[in-house]
């Protein structure tokens, strides 16, 4: 196929446009019809599409969802490496809903591993932020802090 010399911007467009799609709707497409393993193919993909668009909150969301997908093999291990790495990301763009969510990742992978209080270290940092931003997953949070404080 010979070169074209629009080919670059016409890349970029699409990437672009696959950036904006797969955060957050296209996860659930392919939670829906893919295997863990398979997803985290597409989620590796699409991670290397926002580092090379500089979309650092795109990124981020896909390491989260990275995350999930090794939590589901029950590979929690790996799963922690991407909650953290989606940790540090979210502290540094300042998005405080995404940092509130990597913490309870962690909080949740943590407890996976029978570290309960590993896991409400992570859960009560997470609810701090959860409260602060007034967010509505406030109440699940602090209820599974409550069950695994056992109050």
């Amino acid at each position: 196929m010979p070169f074209c010399p629009r080919w670059p911007g016409l890349i970029r467009s699409a990437a672009t446009t696959i950036a904006a799609f797969l955060p957050d709707a296209g996860v659930y497409i392919l939670n829906l019809r893919q295997h863990p393993r398979e997803q985290i193919k597409w989620l590796e993909l699409q991670g290397k599409v926002f580092q090379k668009l500089g979309r650092k909150d795109g990124e981020c969301v896909t390491l989260g969802n990275l995350g999930i997908a090794w939590k589901d093999l029950v590979e929690v291990s790996k799963a922690i490496e991407y909650f953290e790495q989606q940790l540090e990301i979210t502290r540094e763009i300042g998005d405080r809903r995404s940092e509130s969510t990597a913490l309870w990742n962690l909080a949740l992978a943590f407890d996976q591993l029978g570290e309960r209080d590993e896991a409400i270290r992570w859960a009560e940092a997470s609810l701090v932020i959860h409260e602060a931003i007034e967010d509505p997953f406030t109440p699940k949070v602090r209820a599974a802090l409550e069950e695994w404080r056992g109050e």
